[in-house]
């Protein structure tokens, strides 16, 4: 299993990452988490058969610089704190 942490979920590299694993290791399967439920990742691959999206509430993607609040909150629910 692919985790991804993903504050905002518009990288084009996160949904890549996501689209190679799926080709070449189909037996895989993918975790998104993430602050954005409306970003390129949750779009993407929600309800795609073998990766699961996590969106947190809308108060955890912090938009500052320093998006600490953001990555203490991903941090936390992967880590089932």
């Amino acid at each position: 299993m692919l985790v991804s942490l993903a504050r905002s979920g518009n990288s084009p590299e996160s949904t890549s990452a996501v689209k190679i694993l799926l080709e070449s290791e189909p037996a895989y399967r993918h975790l998104i988490l993430t602050c954005n439920e409306a970003g390129t990742l949750t779009k993407t691959w929600h309800g795609y058969r073998d990766v699961f999206v996590v969106a947190l509430p809308p108060e955890t993607n912090d938009e500052s610089l320093v998006m600490t609040s953001s990555f203490t909150n991903l941090t936390q629910n992967s880590l089932g704190v």
